[in-house]
């Protein structure tokens, strides 16, 4: 009953992104696979232990999902469904890596972590397939895998062991983003507090979430990068809290101060997303020809400039491609930026 309620939700999802079909998933949440401890030894010496409720049963996680993705932008939305999962599976990491076109190499590009929980999302960007091990073996077979004990894992998993070993996990649920029946990302939890032993309903929950996640990342209509290159994209990463997430270097349009922080306008957002860094941090980042600090408390893409207007009071300004947001251009600036924006 607790699958046919998931399938019910995604077809539901697909639907309301006038997405066709691609029918159910045919019993896939209770395919997965547990490597469990060494079973010679006592089960209680190895401190396992099912996370707590937080007051959500994970059959309703997939409903939580669905209605977070919809309500879009999808990078905030996927911070939110991030933030949420990990709140409701007692996770102390919440991550989504993606492959290339190839599956020949992968990037974490987003994450959340509980608050005191090292972040690592920067860490592995263009990392070899074969760091995985059998667990891109079992990601592509469309199972997921889930490590009890990060201290017994597979031969095979001895280079991924060491990462995870130097994140600090205990255990690690990861489950795989397949799109059209292709392997296109992993999802999952890592528990960094004590080691975690996932039930078949969280499992199943978190398959759900998975398919919901790969819909709505790999839409058509979502153009947050373009999902045919051969290569990744340069990735920045804003910082908000625990929430930790990648956008593409070429999405980002304008950055401007909010006191001590920043806010950053993407191609793709009507709203701004928030940064922890300040704006003096953001003219090293975006050093280049294709950024110009207008304003002490603002700086734009060139290319993205729509007009330059002087005000009555004798103040200029600009209208960006992407917002209806006034900007504030300094006196000294205006000389430069005639100049730049016809180059």
């Amino acid at each position: 009953m607790t699958d046919k309620l998931h399938a019910h939700v995604v077809l539901l999802f697909r639907a309301a992104l006038h997405l066709p079909s691609e029918g159910l998933s045919n019993g896939r949440a209770s395919t997965h696979l547990f490597y469990m401890p060494n079973t010679s030894l006592p089960q209680t010496s190895f401190q396992i232990s099912t996370p707590e409720p937080v007051g959500t049963a994970a059959n309703e996680w997939p409903h939580l999902v669905a209605r977070e993705l919809l309500k879009g932008p999808l990078n905030e939305a996927l911070a939110s469904v991030l933030q949420m999962l990990g709140r409701m599976g007692a996770a102390d990491r919440v991550y989504v890596i993606e492959y290339d076109a190839s599956l020949a190499l992968f990037r974490n590009t987003h994450e959340w972590v509980r608050r005191g929980v090292s972040a690592h999302v920067q860490d592995l960007q263009n990392a070899p397939v074969s760091l995985l091990g059998s667990l891109h073996t079992e990601a592509l077979a469309g199972n997921a895998v889930a490590f009890t004990d990060v201290y017994d894992m597979p031969s095979d998993c001895e280079a991924l062991q060491a990462e995870f070993i130097r994140q600090g996990n205990k255990s690690v649920l990861c489950l795989p983003l397949m799109r059209n029946g292709q392997l296109r990302g992993l999802f999952g939890f890592d528990a960094t507090k004590r080691q975690t032993q996932w039930s078949n309903d969280v499992v199943s929950a978190m398959f759900a979430c998975a398919e919901l996640l790969a819909i709505a990342l790999h839409n058509p209509r979502n153009i947050i990068r373009n999902r045919q290159a051969d290569y990744f994209p340069e990735l920045i990463y804003l910082r908000n809290g625990g929430d930790l997430h990648g956008v593409p270097l070429t999405s980002i349009i304008a950055i401007r101060a909010r006191r001590n922080v920043s806010e950053v306008l993407l191609a793709e957002h009507a709203s701004f997303l928030p940064d922890s860094r300040p704006i003096k941090d953001w003219e090293s980042i975006l050093s280049g020809n294709a950024f110009m600090r207008i304003h002490r408390s603002a700086i734009v893409r060139v290319k993205a400039v729509r007009d330059l207007v002087r005000r009555p009071s004798s103040n200029w300004h600009i209208r960006l491609l992407h917002s209806e947001t006034s900007w504030n251009v300094s006196r000294e600036a205006v000389e430069q930026l005639k100049l730049r924006m016809i180059e």
